[in-house]
């Protein structure tokens, strides 16, 4: 080697693509996130976990006190997506029936818009436009 000694960023880059979402049932849930874009790849209501997938991004759906997690379904979740055409997506799913907010732009260039899921769980849509 150099002689340096490996950091923890040498040692184990960090990539998050992993999140959970609180619902008072997967089997509700997973219908209307697959109007996202998302992709079922495991479900069972009995253990309260839905594991779903779109494009890298791994979204777990979860039964309180069952399934993965002890938060409350509702208000706002603690991520956003990040979006290629924002504009695009949002007409998208508008077209598709999701009840969604109108588009804004940020002071600091993010252009945004948000909708809520069945279970009131508030997403933000996002894509950096400045």
């Amino acid at each position: 080697g150099n002689g340096k000694a490996a950091t923890a960023n040498d040692i184990m880059p960090l990539a998050v693509t992993g999140y959970k979402i609180p619902v008072s049932s997967v089997d509700a849930a997973a219908p209307f996130y697959g109007k996202l874009g998302f992709q079922t790849n495991f479900l069972a209501e009995e253990y309260g976990w839905a594991s779903l997938s779109k494009e890298g991004v791994e979204l777990g759906l979860y039964v309180p006190g069952k399934g993965g997690g002890s938060r409350k379904p509702g208000g706002s979740i603690d991520f956003s997506f990040v979006v290629d055409d924002v504009t695009a997506y949002h007409k998208e799913l508008g077209g598709a029936g999701v009840t969604v907010s109108p588009i804004a732009t940020t002071p600091d260039g993010i252009t945004l818009f948000d909708l809520a899921d069945p279970d009131g769980n508030e997403l933000t849509f996002r894509q950096r436009t400045s």
